[in-house]
């Protein structure tokens, strides 16, 4: 085998001098002054897909490209649409039952010296 050959078997190239498929290995993540973030990507196959840079205006956009890049989808959603509306309202209105008073908060308090 030639090492030429061997050298793209090894680097996970195709017969035909493709690149191989990109694929995110890691991210980093750093804090702009301007509270935004920069966000670099990391590829698998480096050689073939050098990293690539990002930036977020704040915490939720940072949140949302992390999930996209990254993330697995939750039950109801799909990679390409995102949250399924009833989910995407639970999150506006916030959790389930969201509004009810925490357990206890009817009954008033213990007296001071005990009973």
């Amino acid at each position: 085998m030639a090492k030429e050959s061997r050298s793209k078997s090894v680097l996970g190239g195709g017969s035909h001098g493709e690149a191989p498929k990109k694929e995110v290995h890691h991210i980093e993540v750093h804090k702009t002054h301007g509270g935004g973030h920069v966000i670099t990507h990391h590829h698998v196959h480096s050689e073939h897909h050098p990293p690539e840079m990002h930036h977020t205006a704040g915490d939720d956009e940072l949140a949302a490209h992390v999930l996209q890049t990254m993330g697995t989808p939750n039950e109801g959603e799909t990679p390409e649409t995102g949250p399924a509306p009833e989910v995407a309202d639970q999150g506006a209105q916030g959790a389930p039952g969201a509004g009810a008073p925490p357990p206890g908060a009817g009954t008033p308090p213990p007296p001071a010296g005990g009973m």
